[in-house]
This record gives structure tokens, C-alpha cells and sequence, in this order.
């Protein structure tokens, strides 16, 4: 049978002539089940105690295992994240040299081109240069030339006239005398006249090619200080007619 302290209230014994005094051994059962009792709630509560207590510790262990996994997670993703990180920075700097690279590369191919350009600029600013003092010097030439052959021309005619003359005033030559006089229109007056015409063309001839050297404009370039072949011509110059004058 359990014990309990309905059962220790409700125990007998049986009576003997010489036993315990029922009064005081009914009394120390009514304390013992009293305390039974006590006992017994105690023990409910403890237990009740015991299993939140055993709830916690497992809610906690569970805790601590998702704290766990967590921290496991985390640190995995933390590792990926820095692995994918150097990867990343890895895979920048390569993109980044790279591309300093062709931009060097590039640089230095468009130096190359504009050194190319920069030569074939020079070649062509010689070339303009030296057509440019050609034309200039032709030009000079070409108007230093007219005046020239104006006076040739002049001083051929004067020599023929004095040749004239001096024939004409010869006395052993009858026959060209005497065409010089027909030419003069006869006589003494003819030959006054031939006279006349033939001394005054010298002078008058003389006079007439001073008159002409002296009305005869001649056309200049204003060139400055430098001669034709010393003159740069760096592309950006024009040529202005306002600078060719008449002296």
C-alpha cells in the first residue's frame, strides 16, 4: 500500500493490554501525515520547477545551436564576401592596368600620328616656302625684265640714228648723200631740214627716252627687310596686294 497521509490518518492498530496510548499515537500520525503532505506538495512544486527549468535549459540549448549555425553562417558568408571581395578588387586592378595600358598604348600611337603629321605639316610648309620664294623671284624677274628690254630697244634706235647721221655727213659717200638730201627734200633748205632732222632726233631721241625713263612706272614688291629666298611662310600669312606698290 502507498503511503500517503490520508492513508497514515486512517491507519489502526490493534489494541493490546499493555500498548501505546492511542490519543498520542494518533496525534504523531496526525504530524507525520501533516508533514507527509508537505513534503509531497514540495515535491509537485520542485518537479513543476524541475521541468521549466529543463524547458529553459532546452530552449536555450536550441538557442545556442541556432546561435551556433548562425555564427557558422556567418562566418562562411563573411568568408565568401571577402574571398568575392579579392576576387573583385583582383579582377579591378587587372581591368585598370589593362586599360592604362591601351590608353599608354594609345598615347603613344596618337604621338606617332602627330609626330607624322607634324613632319608631313614641315614638308609641306618647305614646299610652300620654296614654290613661294620660286614664284616671288620669278615675279621680280619678270618686272625687272620689261624696263630692261624698253631700253635696249630705245638705245638700238638711237644707234641707228646716229649712224644715219654720221653717213649722211660724210662727203666721199655722193650716193648716200644724195639719197639723204631726196630723203631731206633737195637743196640747201633739204639739207638744212636733213640736217635739222637728222641732229635733232639724237637730242630729241635722248630727251624722249628720259621722258619715258622718268614716266615709265616700275612695280615693286615691299618685301620688308629679308630678301625673297629668306622669307618664312609658316601657312598662316596671306599675301596682301595692298603691299604692291608703285615706285
Amino acid at each position: 500500500m502507498k503511503l500517503t497521509p490520508v492513508n497514515i490518518k486512517r491507519q489502526e492498530f490493534s489494541k493490546s493490554v499493555r500498548g501505546f496510548d492511542p490519543k498520542e499515537v494518533g496525534d504523531f500520525l496526525e504530524k507525520v501525515a501533516a508533514e507527509l503532505e508537505t513534503a509531497i506538495k514540495e515535491n509537485e512544486r520542485l518537479q513543476k520547477t524541475i521541468e521549466v527549468l529543463n524547458f529553459e535549459i532546452e530552449r536555450y540549448k536550441n538557442l545556442e545551436d541556432s546561435l551556433q549555425k548562425a555564427l557558422i553562417s556567418t562566418q562562411e558568408a563573411t568568408e565568401r564576401t571577402l574571398q568575392k571581395a579579392a576576387l573583385e578588387a583582383e579582377e579591378i586592378i587587372k581591368n585598370a592596368e589593362a586599360e592604362a595600358a591601351g590608353l599608354v598604348a594609345g598615347t603613344a600611337d596618337k604621338t606617332l600620328e602627330l609626330q607624322k603629321e607634324i613632319a608631313e605639316l614641315e614638308e609641306r610648309k618647305i614646299y610652300l616656302i620654296s614654290r613661294l620664294t620660286a614664284i616671288i623671284e620669278t615675279q621680280e624677274e619678270l618686272l625687272g625684265m620689261k624696263p630692261e628690254t624698253k631700253k635696249v630697244e630705245r638705245e638700238a634706235g638711237l644707234t641707228t640714228l646716229r649712224e644715219d647721221e654720221e653717213k649722211a655727213e660724210k662727203p666721199g659717200e655722193g650716193e648716200q648723200a644724195e639719197q639723204v638730201t631726196q630723203s631731206g627734200h633737195g637743196g640747201p633748205a633739204g639739207q638744212s631740214g636733213q640736217g635739222k632732222s637728222a641732229g635733232e632726233p639724237g637730242e630729241g631721241g635722248q630727251s624722249e627716252q628720259e621722258t619715258h625713263s622718268e614716266k615709265e612706272p616700275t612695280v615693286t614688291i615691299t618685301l620688308g627687310e629679308k630678301k625673297p629666298s629668306e622669307l618664312y611662310f609658316s601657312g598662316s600669312e596671306e599675301i596682301d596686294i595692298n603691299n604692291i606698290v608703285e615706285d
